[in-house]
């Protein structure tokens, strides 16, 4: 399921990859993020935040 999620990650432009040189044992794929999956990234940690203060807000802090 990995990956799949790196396919899904590539085809959407957020990462990249390349296979590596390796001489001995098996080969490797290498994966490096892209300026967009970079700001993917901080635009889902914003939303996550904003669920996580809309669900605190909802439940209360635990304080009650």
């Amino acid at each position: 399921t990995l990956y799949t999620a790196f396919k899904r990650l590539e085809k959407n432009g957020y990462i990249t990859s390349y296979w590596g040189d390796e001489n001995s044992g098996a080969r490797r794929r290498y994966y490096t993020v892209t300026e967009a999956g970079r700001a993917a990234y901080q635009e889902n940690c914003m939303e996550w935040k904003n669920a996580r203060d809309m669900l605190e807000r909802l439940i209360g802090n635990g304080t009650d």
